[in-house]
């Protein structure tokens, strides 16, 4: 979980996910790396990464990238790609063959398919019914306690923003699609403005 809470790293995986450049996880053994707790780490990382890193958010930000967008990227990537699991204490034999495994899978690595504005605006809004579901879940349950209420009151006050944040998402991918649809209109238009030119020479001649 350390190395998802470092800036540095973040704006690498930020920046591979972008270009499609190919990731490699490897999962050091007795680091106390837990899939199901990483899952929603990212899932949550703006409130997470505030809570381990105060200062990670502001440093984003300052490289133009979105806490929001990066939770979606690295949620939607993160979690499908197969870690290679090395364990320091283990035998040479066992190290050199862990070596073998993760150059194995450097070189078999595929690029991280493209998010798309469309899939943030789903998850964003799936995301927050998830939260919706949890907490109600949680109050009902009187299980709420710790750091937990902690979490869970983060929530509660991000929920306003959620919901405008799925707003401005929703704004922006009716702004590309009618962004789109001018552009197709104008390279209609000079489409048959060029029609039109070759008509007029043929006639001449």
């Amino acid at each position: 979980m350390f190395a998802l809470s470092g800036v540095r790293c973040l704006i690498e995986l930020d920046a591979a996910i972008t270009h499609g450049i190919p990731i490699v996880a490897l999962n050091c053994v007795g680091k106390e790396y837990n899939f199901v707790d990483a899952l929603d780490f990212l899932l949550h990382l703006e409130t997470s990464l505030h809570s381990i890193n105060p200062d990670a958010i502001g440093v984003l930000k300052k490289h133009d990238i979105d806490p929001i967008r990066l939770a979606h990227k690295l949620w939607s990537v993160i979690p499908n790609i197969i870690s290679v699991s090395l364990d320091t204490s283990a035998s040479n034999n066992a190290i050199n063959a862990t070596m073998h495994d993760l150059v194995k899978a450097m070189n078999k690595a595929s690029k991280p398919l493209p998010t798309s504005s469309e899939s943030f605006a789903v998850w964003l809004k799936n995301r927050a019914t998830r939260e919706t579901d949890a907490l109600e879940r949680a109050l009902a349950s009187n299980t709420i306690r710790g750091t937990q209420r902690g979490r869970m009151l983060q929530k509660i006050e991000r929920a306003e923003e959620l919901a405008e944040e799925l707003r401005v998402a929703q704004d922006g991918l009716r702004k590309e699609r009618d962004e789109r649809r001018d552009e197709r209109q104008e390279h209609k238009a000079a489409i048959a403005k060029k029609d039109a030119m070759i008509e007029r020479l043929m006639e001449k001649l």
